[in-house]
């Protein structure tokens, strides 16, 4: 069977649905006793276009995104919008965050390893301590407890940044060839290995 043509790049998809279907839900979460958070296409993609001008204005140096925090719309918010402007995520098991204190050397062996330009976590009181000894000299950013961290930014803040035309640029220079996630080994053999994705392989499959 011959591949059948795919799209550029994950952000096609999410500008196609945006277009195509606005007012159909994309993305949800349950919300406590209140049912459900939901996200329409329309609303993801403002969130993704917030998110990006965000990211592209914190002017980050070289590396991926690094998610330390499980599944939540904020992470696929965040994801999406690194990979929408042509920077690349990984998403890091959060049980070497939670469950590996105090001694988070294998987590920090991986930040090594990956080169963070930007570190996001859910909660700051969870995930926090697993960062503090790493050193790292980029931004870190938390959907909740920013305020307990120096220096540490809230999501929410990244979520109010006006999109300008500079999104649309930076997902224009995306190409199939552009690493998208960065994906994580075992580790069962010794520290994790780094596994490129590119947008291709991501759209392709």
């Amino acid at each position: 069977e011959p591949l059948q043509p795919y799209a550029r790049c994950v952000g096609e998809w999410i500008e196609h649905w945006a277009r195509t279907t606005p007012d159909a839900a994309a993305l949800a979460e349950p919300d406590g006793a209140s049912g459900w958070t939901v996200l329409s296409w329309r609303a993801l993609r403002q969130r993704i276009g917030a998110v990006g001008q965000a990211l592209l204005d914190l002017a980050l140096p070289e590396g991926p995104v690094v998610v330390l925090s499980d599944n939540a719309l904020d992470h696929a918010v965040l994801m999406l919008a690194a990979m929408h402007v042509g920077r690349p995520v990984c998403t890091v098991s959060s049980g070497y965050s939670r469950l590996a204190g105090p001694d988070f050397s294998r987590l920090h062996a991986i930040f090594a390893a990956l080169q963070p330009a930007l570190v996001y976590a859910s909660d700051a009181a969870v995930y926090a301590p697993a960062v503090a000894g790493a050193k790292l000299d980029v931004p870190l950013v938390f959907s909740q407890g920013a305020g307990s961290v120096p220096g540490a930014l809230p999501f929410a803040r990244l979520l109010a940044t006006p999109e300008t035309g500079a999104v649309a640029e930076a997902y224009a220079r995306v190409t199939p060839d552009t690493h998208a996630k960065y994906l994580l080994t075992s580790g069962s053999t010794g520290t994790p290995k780094v596994v490129i994705n590119t947008q291709r392989m991501l759209c392709a499959n």
